[in-house]
């Protein structure tokens, strides 16, 4: 919940910038949007070269690993699903959202 928040805060601040300062010029070569790739970067930030040592650091304290964590907190957002044309009910647009800040 706090990850899916934490996204919705920073997307409506980034939507703020935009209206603000203007469109960015997009990525070249990536054909994304500027909604996409605020999603992607979110999603990179985190990215690492995990091993097995992690795995069990994960298990054995009961945390969720990064992906799934991202995921989840991706999932919940409308518009991610919106910018990424998430067809409703798949894994990465959840049916029923759980959300504190829409």
């Amino acid at each position: 919940m706090a990850e899916t928040s934490g996204v919705q805060i920073a997307y409506k601040a980034y939507k703020k910038w935009v209206q603000k300062n203007g469109g960015e010029k997009l990525a070249p070569g990536l054909g994304l949007t500027n909604d996409q790739m605020f999603f992607v970067s979110y999603a990179q930030a985190s990215c690492y070269n995990r091993n097995d040592n992690v795995g069990y650091y994960n298990a054995v304290r009961g945390l969720v690993s990064e992906d799934i964590r991202t995921n989840s907190a991706l999932a919940q957002i409308k518009e991610f699903s919106t910018a990424f044309n998430c067809p409703a009910k798949t894994p990465m647009n959840a049916e029923v959202k759980c959300a504190m800040y829409g």
